[in-house]
């Protein structure tokens, strides 16, 4: 009692005196000045470091040298604690604003327009400083890709990349064969369905190497069964079918002369060569309900014709920061080789999703890939037992001192007659220290890894408070009523309606390294068979007509009638 009247007597004399505690550092009123600083800075480290909270210990500002995210990123927090409003966006913000890089991200939650609209603004922002430093040319450019029908969206084409004439037909075959994840692994059966798929994929590819979308590969593909090859590749490959035939629908995705797309749009379509060239912003909008199997092929289509162009890109490069929402949608055994090429070739990947366990599929583990090859890792929330004993098991140890009493028997009972005290290794973490660590709104667990600059921890995880870097109710709130960007002369309209050609007879002909090879005939009489010489040289070859057929709609109807004559010139007979 009379010491919780001593207690709120001082703290009485305190707050009259005006002696009350010191304000925390960091709040969303003053994210904005604090990162200012650090920008404008005269100290080369601290201009080098990006603000991502401050420490839940001393208050102390917790700065992080930018070249930590070249060499990737894990943010990890389950449903709602944060990871993408408090985690990714000030991040991408701070490297938007750093004026020297590109920054690509990938979102496949997509569930508000927050992100995309922080970008927009961001980018804006940039171009109007630019432009009043450097002259009216200059510019920060921003892009963005959807599948969600109806909303506007830039062209990309993966099949028209400028790296795709750079590459030799089994290097393509292979990228999209990645990209699609139709690479199954190496033991016996995997091996055999996915060389399968390279066979069929490459067999198209080679025969037809102008092909420029996946529309027009599709068309191709449909008359796959006239391949001459091994029939049980061509029964096995049905996957690399029905993926080309997905990503053939989608209109945005297909963009090209050959199917009449206008030049403003192919003049401005993403092209992925250009980001290590000039800092720019791409959005990739790809939510669950615009189709799971298409949006994670899609996906990993950006991230190997990134990886492509990078490769085929003369040094110096801009340094490229993908950040990948959700990313545990695109899991496949090939992305951890992707983060290991990935360092080496100027591009940053800054990873977030829910959990550890959706790093754990069928076909791949990739948790300890990730923990690998990311040198900052942020947790906001473990919800569940396996992210609990990972940052126990990865939090290090330390030694605790553990006190035991010695008692007496006495004519007044038991007495302490002694005290002992022995060391005990324990781990620095306990399961109530990693909820109670991340139960606070903004309130994480983090870690780095070879510590540089002001960011030097030993490798141990700390408490880190962080906050949202957008107020309310502006601009968070206008942010996320705003429209989607209406469609012009410059986008294209997502749709799935148009993205897929009808072509006459199922599929286009493709004929073997030997198109001169003749037809044969049965005798009557003798039984025998006798060549018969083909007709292919007196009219139009299938691949002719098909040219003629996308050219000339006005004209379709007497070019099927030509398509079917020239199949049946060119089929083979039955063997006899």
């Amino acid at each position: 009692m009379v010491i919780g009247l001593a207690g709120r007597s001082l703290a009485g004399i305190e707050a009259t005196l005006g002696f009350g505690w010191r304000k925390r550092v960091l709040s969303t009123a003053n994210w904005e000045v604090l990162v200012d600083r650090i920008r404008s800075s005269e100290d080369e480290t601290e201009n080098k470091s990006l603000f991502m909270g401050t420490n839940a210990r001393d208050d102390s500002p917790v700065l992080i040298h930018r070249d930590t995210f070249r060499e990737h990123a894990h943010i990890l927090g389950d449903s709602g604690a944060g990871k993408t409003s408090m985690g990714v966006m000030p991040l991408v913000t701070q490297l938007m604003r750093s004026g020297d890089c590109s920054v690509i991200v990938i979102d496949l939650k997509a569930d508000d327009q927050v992100l995309f609209e922080c970008l927009r603004a961001e980018a804006n922002s940039i171009t109007a400083k630019l432009r009043n430093d450097r002259g009216d040319h200059a510019s920060y450019p921003f892009r963005w890709f959807t599948t969600v029908i109806g909303r506007s969206s830039f062209a990309f084409n993966p099949l028209t990349q400028r790296v795709m004439n750079c590459v030799s037909t089994d290097q393509r075959t292979d990228l999209l064969q990645a990209a699609l994840g139709l690479n199954y692994g190496n033991d016996y059966g995997r091996k055999f369905f996915g060389d399968a798929n390279f066979e069929i994929l490459n067999y198209a590819i080679s025969q037809n190497p102008e092909v420029d979308s996946f529309a027009a590969l599709d068309h191709i593909l449909a008359g796959a069964d006239r391949f001459p090859l091994h029939k049980e590749s061509k029964r096995a490959a049905s996957n690399v079918r029905s993926s080309v035939r997905r990503l053939a629908r989608i209109r945005a995705l297909n963009a090209s002369r050959s199917n009449g797309t206008s030049e403003a749009v192919l003049g401005n379509a993403i092209e992925l060569s250009e980001v290590f060239t000039k800092p720019q912003a791409l959005y990739v909008a790809l939510p669950p309900t615009a189709g799971i199997s298409s949006t994670a092929d899609i996906a990993r289509i950006f991230l190997y014709t990134l990886l492509a162009a990078a490769q085929h890109h003369p040094r110096p490069r801009k340094q490229v920061f993908l950040i990948i929402d959700e990313f545990q949608r695109i899991v496949a055994k090939n992305l951890e080789l992707f983060l290991q090429q990935a360092r080496s070739m100027d591009i940053g990947c800054i990873l977030a999703n829910q959990s550890l366990s959706d790093l754990e599929s069928a076909d791949a583990d990739l948790v300890d890939a990730v923990r690998t090859n990311t040198r900052f890792r942020q947790v906001f929330g473990a919800g569940s037992r396996s992210d609990i004993s990972d940052l126990i098991e990865t939090g290090g140890e330390t030694v605790y001192g553990a006190r035991s009493w010695r008692f007496d028997n006495t004519l007044f009972g038991a007495m302490p007659s002694g005290m002992s005290v022995s060391e005990a290794r324990s781990p620095r973490l306990s399961v109530n220290d990693v909820l109670m660590a991340t139960d606070a709104v903004g309130r994480n667990i983090a870690c780095v890894r070879r510590g540089q600059g002001f960011a030097q921890y030993g490798g141990m995880p700390f408490v880190m408070d962080s906050v949202f870097h957008l107020t309310r109710p502006q601009p968070y709130d206008y942010y996320l009523r705003s429209e989607w960007p209406p469609t012009n002369e410059r986008l294209v309209a997502a749709t799935l309606a148009d993205g897929t050609t009808s072509y006459p007879d199922g599929g286009a002909e493709v004929l073997d390294d030997e198109p001169s090879r003749s037809k044969t005939a049965e005798n009557g009489d003798t039984g025998e068979v006798e060549p018969v010489q083909s007709e292919a040289s007196e009219d139009e070859t299938v691949d002719e007509i098909t040219k003629l057929y996308l050219d000339q709609p006005a004209d379709r109807e007497a070019l099927r009638k030509k398509f079917k004559k020239a199949v049946r010139r060119h089929k083979k007979p039955p063997t006899p």
